[in-house]
């Protein structure tokens, strides 16, 4: 699928990894320190620009990455009862060329696996 593109932080921090295998986290941070008062928009873009998009793929947020991953990402989704998920591939920062070799390898990997699991 499309490769994942890491944006850069913000306000100059730098990542580490979090002990025991969980999110990247800013040096010495807790929970981010985020702006409320800018309305819904604000919020939910400066609460996504605190999370990486490795992390938004491990815990099921986005399904993306190669076949496999996307497997992945769909099973977190069957598991926790969604029967219906819709994909957004082309978007104004993914090249035309990517988002179709991304639809090629999703019909031809994803879905057939997809297909086995409801025939049986």
């Amino acid at each position: 699928m499309a490769e994942l593109h890491h944006g850069p932080l913000r306000l100059g921090q730098q990542r580490r990894r979090a002990p025991e295998g969980r999110a990247d986290a800013p040096e010495g941070a807790g929970a981010p320190q985020v702006d409320l008062s800018g309305g819904s928009g604000q919020i939910a873009a400066a609460l996504w620009n605190q999370i990486d998009a490795d992390t938004l793929v491990d815990r099921g947020v986005l399904v993306a990455g190669d076949p496999d991953s996307c497997l992945k990402g769909i099973a977190i989704h069957e598991d926790a009862g969604v029967d219906e998920l819709q994909f957004l591939m082309a978007t104004e920062t993914v090249p035309h060329e990517r988002v179709m070799s991304s639809i090629e390898l999703f019909g031809k990997y994803v879905i057939p696996e997809l297909k086995k699991k409801t025939s049986r």
